[in-house]
């Protein structure tokens, strides 16, 4: 179902003050050998500004360059990449090749403008270098996305989330009012492939003629998402809910399931983090309440999450309204998961990791997809300093490439501690 996605590594370049000066081309070899696996492509060396101008376009393109400095007298060749696209520096302990680049890394981090340097290569600094390139991937992969976020007004969306950061990622919005939704609903067609997909899932309190009118939501959304050209959406459940009694948990675990982010309660933030920790692990993301704290155990709930992450499950009613139909599902034990989410204005980030130590729901009194998580550190930093009331969870261990992403994007981390 999802298309049109652009992805891109990132290049790599090297900058010397002169090619055939103290091995520049030797230095470069070495590390294009090395580095290939992680890049797009691996761009020549670079000893004066008018060459990286003509290379202009193609370094605007990029997410980020991997930028060798294999002499040193090259600090303003590293501060003209930057002003094309984000720079990571590779410096080894010859030359000046460091001390050129601790000179436009000080020079840089004074104008506020991103950049790392990796120094020397090795077993460890490969590994960091892998990371990078994969978070630089995934923002590369969201960039200029198509958003549709159902059943909630322009300023209503502007008030709460940092509207403004999506668009400065490109992302183009387009809002949904509920009663305009609720117009399209109405007149939608069931949708046969929702039905075919949970009419014999086993069931609580739950009937046909629920899952019957759920399916025409799906119709609707698909509507708007193909005249839109959207692989990424958010629907603001609760004004819809209200008004027709019933809930859209199923479609949008129907489109977790095939690829299509999707974010219930109007979330833009956690819809950005489950879309990130889809591109990053390959799965969908689970959006959960954060239901209880206590040292470093977590308790998250919510009533939709994607079947194909879960051992098992059954339709139930919504749990906070008692109306339509939602999804009470069992996670396997023991998997290792990564939890995060932006704040709502993307100003802060939370990241920690742990294991499910209990999958299945235990309580009546919460949302009905359940999980008891044990965290690497204590989580009173989400008592203390929440970031959001919303957390993402997804099966692996991606602590390392969502920090590097929040480095990358000059957002403030926060971790269990």
């Amino acid at each position: 179902m999802r298309s049109g996605v652009f992805e891109m590594k990132p290049a790599m370049i090297t900058v010397s003050s002169d090619p055939q000066e103290r091995g520049a081309r030797t230095v470069h070899a070495r590390y294009a050998s090395l580095l290939r696996k992680f890049c797009s492509e691996v761009l020549p060396i670079v000893t004066t500004s008018e060459e990286l101008e003509k290379l202009e376009d193609r370094l605007r393109r990029l997410p980020l360059v991997f930028t060798v400095v294999a002499t040193g007298g090259t600090s303003d060749l590293i501060l003209k990449i930057a002003e094309y696209t984000r720079v990571v520096m590779l410096t080894h302990g010859k030359q000046n090749s460091l001390a050129s680049a601790l000179n436009a890394t000080i020079r840089l981090k004074r104008r506020g403008i991103y950049t790392k340097v990796i120094h020397e290569l090795s077993t460890d600094t490969l590994r960091e270098i892998a990371v990078i390139s994969q978070a630089a991937d995934v923002l590369s992969r969201i960039k200029e996305l198509e958003v549709v976020l159902f059943c909630a007004p322009e300023q209503w969306a502007r008030e709460r989330y940092g509207v403004e950061f999506l668009e400065s990622l490109g992302m183009k919005l387009t809002f949904v009012n509920p009663d305009e939704f609720i117009e399209r609903y109405e007149s939608a067609m069931e949708s046969i492939k929702l039905l075919k997909r949970f009419l014999e899932v086993p069931s609580v309190d739950v009937t046909q003629e629920d899952v019957s009118k759920v399916s025409k939501i799906l119709a609707a959304v698909l509507q708007y998402m193909q005249e839109h050209g959207t692989i990424i959406c958010a629907f603001r459940c609760f004004p819809f809910l209200k008004k027709t009694g019933i809930t859209p948990c199923l479609v949008l675990s129907y489109l977790l399931d095939r690829g299509v982010t999707a974010a219930c309660e109007g979330d833009l933030s956690s819809m950005l983090m489950m879309e990130i920790l889809r591109l990053l692990s390959g799965r969908p993301a689970f959006m959960a309440n954060i239901e209880d704290v206590t040292g470093n155990m977590l308790f998250l709930a919510h009533c939709t999450v994607a079947t194909t992450i879960l051992r098992t499950y059954v339709l139930r009613t919504h749990f906070e309204t008692g109306y339509g139909v939602s999804i009470a599902g069992i996670f396997d034990d023991n998997l290792e998961v990564t939890v995060a989410n932006f704040s709502p204005d993307f100003k802060e980030m939370f990241v920690g990791r742990g294991i499910i130590k209990d999958g299945k729901p235990k309580s009546e009194e919460c949302c009905r997809t359940q999980v008891l998580i044990e965290m690497t550190g204590d989580l009173q930093t989400l008592l203390d300093e929440p970031v959001n009331r919303h957390l993402c969870v997804a099966i692996g261990n991606y602590e390392a490439h969502l920090k590097a992403i929040a480095e990358m994007l000059g957002i403030k981390v926060r971790t269990p501690k």
